[in-house]
């Protein structure tokens, strides 16, 4: 059974001027449209299954990462309260953060509130009609009777638990900042093979839009039915220089997949470093080096999970770097215990 269709005046002109650029017939435009339509139709449906299945996947990843370093930094509970807003408990004591990257409350107290320079005391009063004299001051505590021209800030009671709390804060951070990586990253191996100036952006809580110069792709974090993942078209197409493919995955033909695990524990923990690479050793010893390029080696932190494998930090001699590596700055991550790695296909241990 024929589908009766019926185009809009602005469509309709549209494939007419189509029809008429390429000198087909009109029908004939019409049906060119409408398979390639199906086509990227159905290039799409297979997108929204990879993300689904990332997501499955991934969320695992992130929850046990997540778990991890609570143990590491002792950290009771972590809870999303409000759009943008968390709170992170810490020794009983719970820290609000407006952002994971600033710290707002104590204990539901505003760490910005204003407080006595004397005594502490948040008791204190503003006289309007003092603002504007000289040599008169506005503020005056309701504790003490101090005077005084400008309010000491509340700030929070132990210094060295909200640092603790802070560096938390920015690790696990980072764990999310990792997953958003690794999405983007597979976003950009199924939508943008030649377009090396595709971007993403937060539309709002949750909510992340990739776009690759042809078509953006909407993404609500965690999705779980591939029907809320939106696809739109950009009229905007990138020049011809723009045109690169910035992403290989020759590892994944190298390594076993426990070691590609510990090689994505340690990209999780490092976001700062320019790129996290597996080193395959062509003398034929088991590969037990993992490039951290762009971090001085003080600065590497070791994976939170490890997959089986026992790992150091190591600052490796100049002569034992690629070629490629020589003007950077290095660390290895390397393997330690003799846990066995076995290359798919191949009898010998490597």
């Amino acid at each position: 059974m024929r589908i009766d269709t019926k185009l809009s005046e602005d469509d309709s002109e549209r494939v007419k001027t189509l029809a008429d650029e390429t000198g087909l017939q009109k029908p004939a435009m019409y049906t060119r449209l409408v398979r390639t339509g199906l086509d990227i139709e159905e290039r799409r449906e297979r997108i929204k299954e990879l993300i689904v299945q990332f997501m499955a996947d991934e969320k695992q990843r992130y929850e046990a990462r997540c778990d991890a370093l609570k143990d590491r930094y002792d950290i009771d509970s972590v809870e999303h309260v409000d759009e943008g807003y968390f709170d992170i408990v810490y020794e009983g004591v719970t820290y609000g953060f407006r952002t994971l990257d600033e710290l707002g409350f104590v204990n539901g107290e505003s760490i910005d509130q204003s407080v006595c320079p004397e005594c502490r005391s948040d008791d204190i009063d503003l006289d309007f009609d003092a603002l504007d004299e000289e040599d008169t001051s506005c503020y005056s505590c309701g504790s003490c009777g101090h005077e005084f021209d400008k309010a000491g800030r509340k700030g929070v009671p132990d210094e060295e638990a909200a640092d603790h709390v802070c560096e938390f804060a920015d690790r696990y951070q980072g764990l999310f900042d990792y997953v958003l990586g690794r999405l983007t990253r597979l976003l950009d191996g199924v939508m943008s093979n030649y377009a090396s100036n595709a971007d993403g952006e937060w539309l709002g809580p949750g909510l992340y839009q990739y776009r690759n110069g042809f078509q953006s792709v909407t993404v609500p974090i965690w999705v779980t039915d591939p029907s809320r993942i939106e696809f739109g078209v950009d009229r905007y197409l990138p020049s011809y220089e723009d045109f690169e493919n910035p992403l290989f995955f020759r590892a994944r033909d190298w390594f076993t997949a426990d070691y590609l695990e510990l090689v994505r524990e340690v990209d999780a923990v490092n976001r700062d470093a320019d790129r996290v690479e597996p080193v395959r050793d062509e003398r034929g010893t088991r590969p037990e080096v993992i490039e951290v390029i762009g971090l001085e080696c003080d600065a590497v932190r070791l994976p939170l999970r490890t997959a089986g494998f026992e790992v150091e930090k190591v600052e490796p001699d100049r002569d034992d770097l690629s070629v490629l590596c020589e003007d950077k700055v290095v660390t290895w991550i390397r393997v330690t215990n003799d846990k066995q790695i076995h290359v798919e296909g191949d009898d010998d241990t490597l």
